[in-house]
């Protein structure tokens, strides 16, 4: 029994299982032939793949790509990776059937993927694509994103399961429906626990980085002042949260407004960055600039730049800053940069991300685009009056026509020498020499 719009109706038992496949298929012939005359002129006739087709993956599972009953032909694609640290190769194993593990599926091939660069587990994107034709012949193709290398395979029909297993093999998967429902899980559950697993060490390995960056700092930085000593302790402290990004913006440790710039540990370097918009009284027009300015641990003045950004507001000009400060540092060959961002709204986009119709999302999803894998950034904001000399190029940038583009600077220019010899005096007062 069952219902059509809200009607109950009877089966129709009188219908010959075998009988109604061999119907199908005489149809067909006289459509192939050409010989059915006007009766199939207007009969479409469509071809489905009998049983699911897809790859071996970790635990034995069958991951399908193209799922039974799909009209061929047909194409699809999937990314897959490396269950393995250092990982060289990869071994493709093609099947086809409805059990959950392969060992229940027929095996149609295998080929192996080899030359890509050994990575942590999970990084290589391995994309593999099953591309089946009007004839059922399946070409299964696997490429590494990073490198390009490709290998593939192409499977006939010859030597596939006949008619009568197929059916056998579709009984067997409702039979174990349950069994395999439950498999289904047990993998699932241990993926997931493997994945965590990894994501923990991972993260020990960055508290451990913070934890030696901190000491470092502790060793160069005896003398100062009780607020840094607070920062620093609660900047240590968010890689012990469960999430690794958790925001201190809102915390009330600063940075004392004495140190004009912040001295970030040993192998790293300060880029700085500022915006400001200059309104013309005369001509009643909003100019926006930006500014900054890149320093080692030492105080010492690696490169500074100033840009001219025409009519803008001051969070863009802000975001501004921060985009041709990273390309700055890129430039120079910083590998890990701490980011002072004078706007505490500008840091917020960037942590956060604006929405998609937000002025600001282009340069938020530009700034993202620009910190890369092996690249170390850190984002945080400072006091305006502890940002001196990123403020005064950005003042600078003011000054010269938008025509040129971005100024840089590879000497400070004279309007933020005192400044710079301040900061330098203080470097010396943190770090007790006479």
């Amino acid at each position: 029994m069952f219902s059509v719009n809200g009607r109950v109706k009877e089966l129709c038992k009188s219908i010959n299982p075998d009988e109604a496949v061999a119907y199908g298929a005489a149809v067909q012939a006289a459509i192939l032939s050409g010989e059915g005359g006007k009766k199939f002129e207007d009969l479409l006739m469509l071809d489905v793949i009998p049983l699911s087709l897809g790859v071996e993956t970790g635990g034995g599972v069958m991951s399908v790509l193209i799922p039974k009953n799909t009209v061929i032909p047909a194409q699809k694609e999937r990314v897959f990776s490396t269950s393995f640290d250092k990982q060289r190769t990869v071994l493709v194993k093609v099947h086809e059937g409805e059990g959950t593990k392969t060992v229940d599926n027929f095996f149609l091939g295998k080929f192996v993927l080899s030359g890509f660069t050994p990575s942590p587990r999970g990084v290589p994107q391995i994309n593999v694509t099953f591309d089946i034709d009007v004839d059922g012949i399946l070409e299964v193709t696997a490429e590494d994103r990073s490198t390009g290398f490709k290998k593939k395979i192409s499977i006939s029909n010859k030597g596939r399961l006949n008619p009568e297993e197929i059916r056998n093999m579709v009984k067997d998967s409702k039979k174990y429906k349950a069994e395999d429902e439950g498999v289904k899980k047990k993998v699932k559950a241990k993926n997931t626990l493997e994945v965590f697993a990894y994501e923990m060490r991972e993260r020990a390995k960055k508290i451990e980085e913070a934890v030696e960056e901190t000491l470092e700092w502790l060793e160069g930085n005896q003398l100062a002042e009780v607020e840094e000593f607070e920062y620093m302790k609660q900047e240590l402290g968010r890689y012990l949260r469960d999430n690794p990004s958790y925001s201190t913006s809102n915390s009330q440790v600063k940075v004392p407004i004495w140190c004009t710039w912040r001295c970030p540990p040993n192998g790293w370097v300060c880029l700085n960055t500022d915006g400001s918009v200059f309104e013309n009284h005369r001509t009643r027009c909003n100019g926006g600039a930006c500014g900054g300015l890149v320093r080692d641990s030492s105080g010492c003045f690696l490169g500074g730049f100033a840009v001219n950004l025409g009519a803008t507001s001051v969070i863009l000009s802000e975001l501004w800053g921060v985009v041709h400060g990273l390309k700055l540092a890129w430039d120079l060959g910083c590998k890990k940069v701490k980011v002072d961002i004078d706007s505490g709204n500008a840091l917020g986009l960037v942590r956060n991300g604006p929405v998609a119709n937000d002025p600001a999302f282009a340069l938020v999803s530009e700034i993202n685009g620009l910190v890369r894998r092996d690249w170390l950034v850190e984002f945080s904001h400072v006091f305006r009056e502890s940002n001196r000399a990123a403020d005064r190029l950005a003042h600078l940038g003011h000054s010269h026509s938008s025509e040129l583009g971005v100024k840089r600077f590879s000497e400070p220019p004279s309007a933020i020498t005192d400044i710079l010899r301040d900061d330098l005096a203080g470097v010396v007062k943190q770090r007790g020499v006479a």
